[in-house]
């Protein structure tokens, strides 16, 4: 299995660059890179997070923070070749705060199934 995420700006593209109040969008690829189907459990409707850290890695967001998920045991099946995309945005302010102050920042994509959590690889963007 390969997870892949993708930093890009409220058009799309791929950056690595943000004015500050600017949102930060995530597009994270689920990909079976195998000759057999998968499955992959999950204890709850949270099939994806991502978590953004400080260069000293201390985290400032995360995705899932906040949110609710329904505690259902859940499968996602792909086949061969198959692949599945997920998408987050980090918004900019919080209560009137920036989420994202000037700094330099990594971000990780999660696939959190049960007994197997899955990681992308660290990207690293920059917010002026």
């Amino acid at each position: 299995m390969e997870v892949r995420l993708e930093v890009t700006d409220s058009e799309g593209k791929a950056v690595r660059n943000f004015s500050s109040g600017e949102p930060v969008h995530l597009r994270l690829a689920l990909t079976n890179r195998g000759d057999a189907a998968v499955s992959l459990p999950f204890s709850s409707t949270k099939t994806h997070d991502a978590i953004v850290r400080r260069a000293d890695g201390s985290e400032v967001w995360r995705w899932s923070a906040g949110r609710m998920f329904a505690q259902v045991i859940s499968e996602l099946a792909l086949p061969p070749g198959g692949s599945e995309a997920f998408e987050a945005s980090c918004d900019p302010r919080r209560q009137g705060q920036p989420v994202l102050p000037p700094g330099s920042y990594e971000v990780v994509g999660v696939i959190p199934a049960m007994g197997s959590e899955l990681r992308s690889a660290p990207v690293s963007f920059e917010v002026e």
